[in-house]
Protein backbone atom coordinates (compact mmCIF):
# COMPACT_ATOMS: atom_id res chain seq x y z
CA UNK A 1 0.00 0.00 0.00
CA UNK A 2 1.16 3.32 -1.10
CA UNK A 3 1.85 6.20 1.48
CA UNK A 4 -0.18 9.10 1.69
CA UNK A 5 1.90 11.88 0.69
CA UNK A 6 1.56 14.82 3.20
CA UNK A 7 1.62 18.23 1.12
CA UNK A 8 1.47 20.55 4.32
CA UNK A 9 4.71 19.15 5.30
CA UNK A 10 6.29 20.22 1.82
CA UNK A 11 7.66 23.52 0.47
CA UNK A 12 6.62 25.09 -2.46
CA UNK A 13 10.27 24.44 -4.17
CA UNK A 14 9.79 20.31 -3.34
CA UNK A 15 6.00 20.40 -4.66
CA UNK A 16 7.26 22.68 -7.63
CA UNK A 17 10.00 19.59 -7.98
CA UNK A 18 7.07 16.85 -7.54
CA UNK A 19 5.31 18.67 -10.65
CA UNK A 20 7.65 18.72 -13.11
CA UNK A 21 9.37 15.45 -12.17
CA UNK A 22 5.89 13.54 -12.70
CA UNK A 23 2.80 15.68 -13.24
CA UNK A 24 0.57 12.63 -13.27
CA UNK A 25 1.75 11.30 -10.46
CA UNK A 26 1.14 14.29 -8.32
CA UNK A 27 -2.63 15.05 -9.36
CA UNK A 28 -3.01 11.86 -8.64
CA UNK A 29 -1.76 12.42 -5.37
CA UNK A 30 -3.79 15.57 -4.76
CA UNK A 31 -6.65 14.02 -5.43
CA UNK A 32 -6.23 11.29 -2.92
CA UNK A 33 -5.44 14.53 -0.49
CA UNK A 34 -8.74 16.59 0.53
CA UNK A 35 -7.33 18.39 2.73
CA UNK A 36 -4.25 19.74 1.03
CA UNK A 37 -4.15 23.37 1.53
CA UNK A 38 -6.51 23.33 3.88
CA UNK A 39 -6.56 23.25 7.84
CA UNK A 40 -10.56 23.66 8.43
CA UNK A 41 -13.33 25.06 6.80
CA UNK A 42 -14.23 28.52 6.42
CA UNK A 43 -17.38 28.51 8.54
CA UNK A 44 -15.16 26.89 10.95
CA UNK A 45 -12.62 29.00 11.90
CA UNK A 46 -15.38 31.64 11.56
CA UNK A 47 -16.97 29.82 14.25
CA UNK A 48 -13.63 30.02 16.48
CA UNK A 49 -12.95 33.36 15.74
CA UNK A 50 -16.28 34.48 17.03
CA UNK A 51 -16.15 32.24 20.39
CA UNK A 52 -12.19 33.58 20.76
CA UNK A 53 -13.68 36.94 20.25
CA UNK A 54 -16.96 37.25 22.17
CA UNK A 55 -19.24 38.08 19.31
CA UNK A 56 -22.65 36.89 18.36
CA UNK A 57 -23.95 36.16 14.97
CA UNK A 58 -26.04 39.05 15.27
CA UNK A 59 -22.94 41.31 15.88
CA UNK A 60 -20.97 39.59 13.38
CA UNK A 61 -24.13 40.51 10.91
CA UNK A 62 -24.05 44.27 12.06
CA UNK A 63 -20.56 44.78 11.98
CA UNK A 64 -19.97 43.24 8.23
CA UNK A 65 -23.53 44.68 6.54
CA UNK A 66 -23.68 41.63 5.12
CA UNK A 67 -27.36 40.11 5.07
CA UNK A 68 -28.36 37.81 7.99
CA UNK A 69 -29.37 34.62 4.93
CA UNK A 70 -26.12 35.29 3.43
CA UNK A 71 -24.21 35.10 7.16
CA UNK A 72 -25.80 31.81 7.96
CA UNK A 73 -25.29 30.40 4.65
CA UNK A 74 -21.49 30.91 5.20
CA UNK A 75 -21.68 29.21 8.75
CA UNK A 76 -23.77 26.55 7.93
CA UNK A 77 -21.01 26.14 4.89
CA UNK A 78 -23.49 26.22 1.92
CA UNK A 79 -21.68 29.63 0.78
CA UNK A 80 -18.03 30.07 0.34
CA UNK A 81 -17.61 34.18 0.28
CA UNK A 82 -15.43 35.52 -2.12
CA UNK A 83 -12.36 37.38 -1.10
CA UNK A 84 -13.76 41.15 -0.49
CA UNK A 85 -16.41 39.73 1.71
CA UNK A 86 -13.89 37.82 3.23
CA UNK A 87 -11.53 41.03 3.70
CA UNK A 88 -14.93 42.81 5.21
CA UNK A 89 -15.67 39.91 7.59
CA UNK A 90 -11.69 40.61 8.98
CA UNK A 91 -12.05 44.31 9.41
CA UNK A 92 -15.53 43.64 11.29
CA UNK A 93 -13.59 41.35 13.34
CA UNK A 94 -10.79 43.24 13.75
CA UNK A 95 -8.48 40.26 12.70
CA UNK A 96 -4.96 40.50 12.59
CA UNK A 97 -3.04 40.34 9.19
CA UNK A 98 -1.93 36.51 10.20
CA UNK A 99 -5.33 35.65 11.15
CA UNK A 100 -6.46 37.64 7.98
CA UNK A 101 -4.34 35.72 5.53
CA UNK A 102 -5.42 32.53 7.29
CA UNK A 103 -8.97 32.95 6.59
CA UNK A 104 -7.91 33.88 3.29
CA UNK A 105 -6.79 30.45 2.63
CA UNK A 106 -9.09 28.97 4.01
CA UNK A 107 -11.50 30.42 1.86
CA UNK A 108 -9.10 29.38 -1.33
CA UNK A 109 -9.07 33.07 -2.14
CA UNK A 110 -5.66 34.57 -2.55
CA UNK A 111 -3.20 35.54 0.34
CA UNK A 112 -2.55 39.69 0.54
CA UNK A 113 0.48 40.48 -0.97
CA UNK A 114 2.46 44.00 -0.48
CA UNK A 115 3.39 43.46 -4.37
CA UNK A 116 -0.13 44.69 -5.70
CA UNK A 117 -1.28 48.18 -4.62
CA UNK A 118 -4.79 47.75 -3.44
CA UNK A 119 -3.24 44.76 -1.17
CA UNK A 120 -0.57 46.44 0.44
CA UNK A 121 -3.10 49.39 1.27
CA UNK A 122 -5.27 46.69 3.11
CA UNK A 123 -2.15 45.37 4.74
CA UNK A 124 -1.55 48.96 5.78
CA UNK A 125 -5.20 49.27 7.49
CA UNK A 126 -4.97 45.69 8.99
CA UNK A 127 -1.92 46.52 10.73
CA UNK A 128 -2.89 50.11 11.75
CA UNK A 129 -6.45 48.38 13.33
CA UNK A 130 -8.89 50.55 11.24
CA UNK A 131 -12.52 49.91 10.58
CA UNK A 132 -14.08 48.98 8.10
CA UNK A 133 -15.48 52.05 7.27
CA UNK A 134 -11.99 53.74 7.82
CA UNK A 135 -10.52 50.92 5.33
CA UNK A 136 -12.93 51.71 2.86
CA UNK A 137 -12.20 55.52 3.06
CA UNK A 138 -8.38 55.10 2.57
CA UNK A 139 -8.84 52.89 -0.37
CA UNK A 140 -11.43 55.57 -2.05
CA UNK A 141 -8.94 58.38 -1.21
CA UNK A 142 -5.86 56.35 -3.08
CA UNK A 143 -8.58 55.40 -6.33
CA UNK A 144 -8.87 51.48 -5.27
CA UNK A 145 -11.69 49.26 -5.28
CA UNK A 146 -13.69 49.66 -2.26
CA UNK A 147 -14.60 46.64 0.29
CA UNK A 148 -18.53 47.96 0.55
Amino acid sequence: MKKKLDFNSKTTSELFQMIEESPEQFASNIQKSKDYGRKMSVASYLDQLLEQYKMSISDFITKTNLSKSFVYQIFSGERNPGRDILLRIAFAMNLTLEETQELLMMGQKGALYPKVRRDAAIICCLEQRLSLGETDEFLKSIDEKTLL
